[in-house]
């Protein structure tokens, strides 16, 4: 990741450089809070959803904040003895706390600090 964020767009052909080995003290979190809708339609359950998250990156370099809606749909499949097994996807879409030339000042050489616009997620998951 040290080695993109170095040399955006020419990454692959770049001399190594000692700075792609630097480590970085990072904290990432997300939250959010949303509203299920279950449906049990015999054999599966369809659970579509609706949250807002909230979260942000902290470094001793820059911190980002972001927020946003989040859409997810879960497909629940019933397995011996009660157990489920769910299958989902969802999209986030993050909008950034911080303005243009705050991001700029708070990045750390070579790297802007910034979550990307959206994010689209698998999600794999067993209840028993």
């Amino acid at each position: 990741m040290k080695r993109i964020e170095n040399h955006p767009g020419n990454w692959n052909n770049a001399p190594v450089i000692p700075e792609d080995f630097s480590k970085a003290s990072l904290f990432r979190f997300n939250t959010f809070l949303g509203l299920q809708l279950p449906l049990d339609l015999k054999k599966i359950y369809v659970v579509p959803a609706g949250h807002i998250s909230f979260g942000g990156v902290f470094s001793a370099d820059y911190a980002t904040l972001h927020y946003g809606p989040m859409a997810t749909l879960d497909f629940g499949f019933k397995m011996k003895y009660g157990s489920i097994l769910f299958i989902g996807a969802g999209y986030r879409r993050n909008i950034p706390l911080k303005s243009e030339e705050g991001k700029a000042e708070v990045s750390a050489p070579g790297f802007e600090a910034y979550q990307p616009y959206g994010n689209l997620m698998f999600r794999l998951s067993y209840k028993y």
